[in-house]
């Protein structure tokens, strides 16, 4: 069973008060379409907090002219391991969107090498992307399509739009159809925190108890902990610098055990105040919550896997 209790008040120290202070190493794996460039903003922000961090692009993801026909979603997760095992100490794994189905297959892999997991919009899963894609690779869709399977633009500007559709690389089709190997039972006590920025965490809460593939291992996991990002799916854009400050955190109070649900409070300028307010808020009896609408924007944009959420949500 998941470890479960209240929130606590955390507070992030400042990048000062972070001299002499031993924190994990931090990687980053970015979601669909996506290099390493798109955590720009959340590196920038806590290098200057003063954590050691890393983002990496995906195989096949390094540029459009890159050949992805072979790639696999074995090759995806090898990167990851590679990585992390590179730092040669327990690291934060943060990973967005479809990468939570890499990222958690790495976790099965090296549970050793991870101080904690990080689920951005993301989720574990333990089955393929999606199994009946049938093309070489999957380009970035147009943004209608892309909202009207659930993935949220909330909090981008139109020159962030632009970006994403000029860098975007399409997808391996390979990686998307293969299923992860997951064979080592530790993977399910390395302490996850779900960073909920398009769906809140009572809407993934009563999606894992729904039962919905793409959530259900959450319910596996021994330790979990959720935080409130309000945004859109891409939120190391939308909420860059609140993203840092969570994921700072982590790194910095590595051997913390976290449970419940953390809410993020706004504060007056995190660019200028480098402390999170974490709000103490009590977990709620799922039984008897009247839910609110559901609408699954934070899983992987492949096509159905928004809406069927939502219909679990709803059942």
């Amino acid at each position: 069973m998941p470890i479960i209790s209240t929130a606590i008040v955390d507070i992030m120290p400042s990048s000062s008060s972070l001299a002499g202070v031993s924190t994990a190493p931090i990687v980053l794996v970015p979601g669909f379409w996506l290099g390493a460039w798109a955590w720009d903003n959340v590196v920038a922000a806590l290098r200057a907090d003063g954590h050691d961090v890393t983002a990496i692009t995906l195989p096949g993801l390094e540029s459009p002219d890159a050949d992805r026909s072979e790639i696999t979603l074995s090759d995806h997760v090898e990167a990851i391991c590679r990585t992390v095992t590179a730092k040669g100490t327990p690291v934060v794994l943060a990973v967005h969107s479809g990468a939570g189905v890499p990222g958690y297959a790495a976790s099965d892999r090296i549970p050793d090498r991870l101080a904690a997991m990080v689920y951005v919009d993301s989720g574990p899963a333990a089955h393929a992307l999606n199994a009946a894609f049938d093309a070489t690779e999957l380009p970035l869709p147009s943004w209608p399509e892309l909202e009207a399977g659930g993935s949220s633009l909330e909090g981008l500007s139109g020159e962030q739009l632009a970006a994403f559709r000029e860098r975007a690389v399409p997808e391996p089709g390979a990686a998307l159809r293969e299923t992860p190997r997951l064979a080592d039972e530790r993977r399910v006590d390395v302490p996850s925190i779900v960073v909920c920025a398009s769906m809140s965490s009572d809407q993934i809460k009563a999606a894992v108890e729904a039962g919905h593939p793409w959530v259900g291992e959450l319910a596996e996991l021994r330790d979990v902990s959720y935080v409130d990002l309000p945004t859109g799916h891409w939120p190391m854009w939308s909420r860059a610098r609140e993203l840092a400050v969570i994921l700072g955190d982590v790194a910095w109070r590595p051997t913390r055990r976290l449970g419940g649900v953390h809410t993020l409070r706004a504060v007056p300028d995190l660019l200028q105040d480098r402390e999170l307010v974490l709000e103490r808020q009590d977990l709620v009896d799922l039984a008897a919550l009247e839910m609110p609408p559901c609408t699954a924007r934070w899983f992987p944009p492949v096509k159905g896997c928004a809406r069927s959420v939502a219909r679990a949500c709803a059942s």
